[in-house]
């Protein structure tokens, strides 16, 4: 691991405590201040809002400034609007509006950090590595943000709420601080040798939409967002005083379980991908998602356990080979508004998860919403394979190390789009 990569994966530790402590201390003030479980998921939906709004313009930020500056940025201003709060509520009990707007903030300024960290990953390490970086990304994102950062949250709320901000507030002070020590050329978007196409506001969207793998993938990531937010919403209840009889206790283990699944398969992505290809891998990564909606109808006890933990290893799998897959067919240049668009499009599918489901279960029930998830999630294995197999992408990158130098690919210096070959190209026909 490259001492870059190192000062990345360190940020992003930092950065998602803040992340997970404040998402979690959030909540736990408003449910103190209001009681209200309408006012608790209003705060979920405005930290969602603003890659709604702001995805896309976050993602051409990112192409058009040093993403170095756009992250270090970011941190410093999420970091200034939480100690001030901080600070603010030693004073006195902070206001709801007062909350709901700082959440909004802190999300728009997110947009701009983890738009910007994606488009610097392919700079730091060589192509052959970079589904590896990816995955202990995505582990670091997962272990400090949904694991440490929320018990932390509950300890500090229980012994003040404004240690919870101060907290949060230190977590993103020490990512920015993190950040400077990247190299000053890192995420800069130097001048093309030749005018290329402006990246506009639809530049992203039309990308997912023109390219088959990539928009093979938005379409699965946009169903699987659907049916997973949909599940959440239904399985909370099914498995606490529903038919699994788990109670709170049992379910947070389930859950616990499932999240570690998870970051098994982000951190053992690359080595499924070495052995046996991207394609076969997602088409997996489909079954995977499938045995953990089905498995509830079927299983109880310690195979329920080990089967949702199973499909979420496979599952965990899947957002890191799409990033992977993503970032080697987008042209550098386009990095930013690609990721951002495709963000945005997955971002929108969970406010309809939860109405989804709800419809759903009233026409089919819940065992056989579950049903219908799960075979949803196999029936889009085939596409997604076809897809994946029919275009896969040239070796990105002519820098040094393998990896995109500080110009980007031939091609995108000669003002073109790095192009992809098709099976019959690469058969020689």
């Amino acid at each position: 691991m490259n001492r870059p990569l190192r000062v990345l994966l360190g940020a992003s530790v930092l950065a998602n405590t803040g992340d997970g402590v404040l998402r979690t201390g959030l909540l736990l003030v408003v449910a103190h201040l209001t009681g209200s479980v309408d006012t608790s998921s209003l705060v979920m939906a405005v930290t969602t809002v603003p890659w709604l709004l702001f995805g896309i313009p976050a993602g051409m930020l990112a192409d058009r400034v040093s993403r170095k500056a756009a992250m270090v940025a970011a941190d410093g201003a999420r970091a200034v609007l939480i100690l001030a709060i901080g600070a603010a509520a030693w004073a006195g009990e902070p206001s709801l509006p007062l909350l709901l707007t700082l959440a909004f903030l802190v999300g728009v300024a997110e947009t701009v950090f983890n738009t910007s960290g994606e488009t610097v990953l392919p700079i730091l390490v060589p192509a052959a590595e970079l589904t590896r970086a990816n995955g202990q990304l995505a582990t670091t994102v997962r272990v400090t943000g949904q694991f440490v950062a929320p018990s932390l949250a509950g300890w500090l709320t229980a012994l003040a709420a404004p240690v919870t901000f101060l907290v949060a507030g230190a977590g993103y002070l020490g990512s920015m601080l993190r950040l400077t020590a990247l190299p000053r050329d890192v995420g800069r978007v130097p001048p093309p040798a030749r005018p290329v196409e402006r990246v506009r506001p639809w530049t992203g969207l039309a990308f997912l939409a023109r390219h088959r793998a990539i928009r093979m993938i938005t379409v699965a990531g946009v169903l699987t967002t659907l049916a997973n937010t949909s599940f959440l919403a239904l399985f909370v209840v099914y498995a606490t005083t529903g038919p699994l009889h788990l109670g709170d206790a049992g379910y947070g283990v389930l859950l616990s379980s499932v999240g570690v699944g998870t970051a098994i398969g982000s951190l053992t992505a690359h080595r499924a991908e070495h052995r046996f290809g991207a394609a076969p891998v997602l088409c997996a990564t489909r079954l995977g998602w499938g045995l953990m909606f089905v498995a509830p109808v079927f299983l109880r006890g310690v195979p329920l356990f080990a089967a949702m933990t199973a499909g979420s290893c496979l599952g965990g799998m899947w957002g890191v080979l799409t990033v992977s897959l993503r970032q080697r067919l987008t042209p550098p240049r386009m990095r930013g508004a690609v990721g951002g668009a495709y963000r945005a499009v997955i971002m929108s599918a969970m406010p309809a998860g939860a109405g989804a489901g709800l419809l759903l279960q009233r026409a089919f029930g819940t065992p056989g919403t579950f049903l219908l998830f799960g075979a949803a999630m196999v029936v889009l294995a085939v596409p997604v394979w076809r897809a994946v197999t029919a275009e896969q992408p040239e070796q990105p990158g002519d820098g040094p190390g393998g990896h995109d130098g500080p110009d980007g690919p031939e091609e995108e210096r000669a003002g073109r789009h790095p192009r992809t070959r098709s099976r019959a190209a690469r058969s020689g026909q």
